[in-house]
């Protein structure tokens, strides 16, 4: 490959704006509300002495359910799980309420439990969110569960057809996989539906450079650099392509930019491997599409 691999990290939709979307899906939640008003003091009691004799018990439940979503807002994450724990405790078919513990869970970074939770609402109603795909495709992809990541970032975007992050992942994903035409339509249709994020253009850009679409990866990257001109990765994509276009002083410019940076970030690896780069540009401009294969 002529370039390093572009991989970004995994970035998790935050917990508060998944909690939003449990809010305005939710049905009975006004009623829900208004318990968590009322009650807002309340505290949970043990969760062994919960509905030991396991009868269902809707209105409870919606109760419970609503005082997890108020306590997770406030961010009081471990008495929002004890109280999805008594929702389930009252209604173990409440899918919402697993896919939302599985969102905190997802945000403490225990993602067996995550994991667990996410698998248990999709069983129960397989169309519950877009989110709950997403954010079970992430944990998969984290693992390296690549089939099983897309086909849950598949399903995302079925469900929520304009549901950024599952594009702009799936991108991630395709370029993983160097599917590079497949990451190239992703990221566009991410830039399409939120133009302002930057990594959408960086990963079309280095979709294009490996396609060989020179030019179209160059508008990407200026683009993306207009809007994040702090990222060592696109400075240092960039000046491949002057490169390849003979601009000799650009290629310098753009990756003393990404030495820098990398610099100031303390990434020393990745800015000794831009100083090796132009070390050699410096030295045999005329060789170095060829030289650089030896890095």
């Amino acid at each position: 490959m002529l370039l390093r691999y572009y991989l970004k990290k995994i970035t998790k939709f935050g917990l508060f704006s998944t909690i939003l979307f449990s809010l305005l899906t939710y049905p009975n939640f006004s009623e829900s509300h208004q318990a968590f008003a009322s009650t807002s003091e309340e505290q949970p009691e043990d969760i062994s002495t919960i509905n030991p004799e396991g009868k269902i018990d809707y209105k409870r439940s919606d109760k419970y359910f609503g005082l997890g979503i108020g306590y997770a807002i406030r961010g009081e994450l471990d008495t929002a799980i004890e109280y999805f724990d008594k929702a389930i405790a009252f209604n173990p078919e409440y899918a919402s309420a697993y896919a939302n513990r599985g969102n905190i869970y997802l945000q403490q970074s225990q993602w067996n439990k995550a994991l667990a939770d996410y698998n248990r609402a999709i069983e129960i109603y397989p169309k519950l969110s877009g989110r709950t795909y997403y954010n079970r495709g992430s944990i998969y992809n984290m693992r390296g569960k690549l089939a099983q990541a897309l086909a849950d970032y598949n399903m995302a975007i079925e469900l929520k057809s304009h549901f950024y992050p599952a594009y702009f992942q799936r991108g991630n994903l395709h370029l993983r996989q160097e599917n590079w035409l497949d990451a190239v339509e992703d990221f566009e249709q991410a830039i399409e539906l939120e133009p302002d994020q930057d990594q959408a253009y960086f990963g079309a850009g280095f979709g294009y450079l490996n396609m060989g679409e020179w030019d179209k990866a160059f508008e990407k990257y200026n683009q993306g650099i207009i809007i994040n001109p702090n990222d060592g990765d696109a400075y240092f994509s960039r000046g491949f392509i002057h490169v390849y276009n003979g601009r000799k002083a650009k290629a310098i410019r753009d990756w003393s930019q990404a030495e820098k940076i990398f610099l100031e970030q303390k990434d020393f690896a990745s800015q000794q491997k831009v100083e090796k780069f132009l070390e050699l540009l410096d030295d045999s401009f005329n060789n170095f599409d060829q030289d650089l294969f030896s890095l």
